[in-house]
């Protein structure tokens, strides 16, 4: 039997031609595993209707990009996601952008236009559907080192809530597919105290007159251990309210000011298990002489501050949308 042999000369270029193709076949799968790199972090949280969760981006560097997926993954949340400086803080973007969406869309503006219009003035960049179906995705290369902040709202056209999915990255394009695997880096951190998780206050004015002396509020779902507080006064005319907190059936389970001798009332109350269809009865005292004016109406949950009749909203809505008038 004959065995053939290559020529040492002719055998060592063949063997250094193929470890030239492994290096190169080497470097291009470098080079793919360099594209889908970066840093990612996923976070989670449930969102109510009309709150917003602000997360921290701290020490960020000048031309790194910021990669950001929201998916809702329970309820109807649609989230909107907003990414501004450290020249804007919490407090003025919800008594600005949001006080100011409020006021255009109750002035008859259309929401869809003015919530861009103000979006572009508040954020550096923002999204709302660029993702899959209602979910937001976005990208923006950081200008300046410092810290940035991430506004998560629960729209801001209608009434959504539920649980979300945050895919956070630098220098990670896989992210805006909405799949990326976290790599066990830290890059947000969620701020409770601005986002008033387990908190809010709302307020409401409006009028109560001889013809409509009474509305009624239902509230949206209270959860077990929370605590309700209730205020109002009258702003004008001879107002003398009485609130009453009433569940799911009608039963009264708290009342204040029943005999009408304050222009105010307030009242509290825990819930021992979760609360579903519970309502805020106001009513006009009283039904031999009614009285009538207009008032204001604070609700909290978790907002002891409420019953001083000083406290500012905040979080997320308590009353549910409509607002039914009896």
């Amino acid at each position: 039997m004959k065995i053939f042999t290559l020529p040492l000369v002719y055998g060592r270029n063949v063997l250094l031609l193929l470890l030239l193709m492994a290096l190169a076949l080497s470097f291009g799968f470098t080079q793919v595993a360099a594209q889908d790199g970066g840093k990612v972090q996923v976070l989670g949280g449930r969102i109510e209707p009309r709150s917003i969760h602000y997360y921290t981006l701290p020490d960020l560097k000048q031309g790194q990009t910021v990669y950001l997926y929201v998916a809702g993954t329970s309820g109807n949340f649609d989230p909107f996601a907003g990414l501004f400086g450290p020249e804007v803080d919490s407090v003025t973007l919800e008594n600005d952008f949001i006080g100011e969406l409020e006021r255009a869309v109750a002035g008859g503006a259309d929401p869809l236009v003015v919530s861009a219009q103000l979006a572009d003035e508040y954020f550096l960049t923002w999204d709302d559907d660029s993702g899959a179906g209602y979910d937001a995705a976005l990208k923006y290369t950081i200008p300046a080192d410092g810290d940035y902040q991430l506004a998560l709202v629960s729209s801001l056209q209608q009434y959504t809530f539920g649980d979300y999915r945050l895919t956070v990255g630098l220098d990670a394009p896989q992210v805006l597919s909405g799949k990326a695997e976290p790599t066990g880096d830290v890059i947000a951190l969620f701020d409770p105290k601005a986002s008033h998780v387990g908190a809010a206050v709302q307020k409401i004015t409006g009028a109560l007159t001889v013809d409509k002396p009474q509305t009624v509020f239902f509230l949206n779902d209270i959860r077990a251990g929370d605590t309700l507080t209730l205020f109002t006064e009258a702003l004008s005319g001879t107002l003398k309210p009485v609130i009453y907190l009433r569940d799911y059936g009608g039963k009264v389970l708290r009342a204040s000011n029943f005999a009408g001798t304050s222009a105010a009332a307030g009242a509290e109350y825990t819930f021992d298990s979760d609360a579903r269809g519970y309502s805020i009865k106001l009513e006009a005292c009283c039904e031999d002489a009614r009285t009538a004016g207009s008032y204001r109406l604070l609700v909290g949950i978790n907002a002891p501050e409420v019953l001083t009749g000083e406290a500012e909203p905040a979080g997320a809505a308590i009353i549910k949308e409509p607002i039914e008038v009896q």
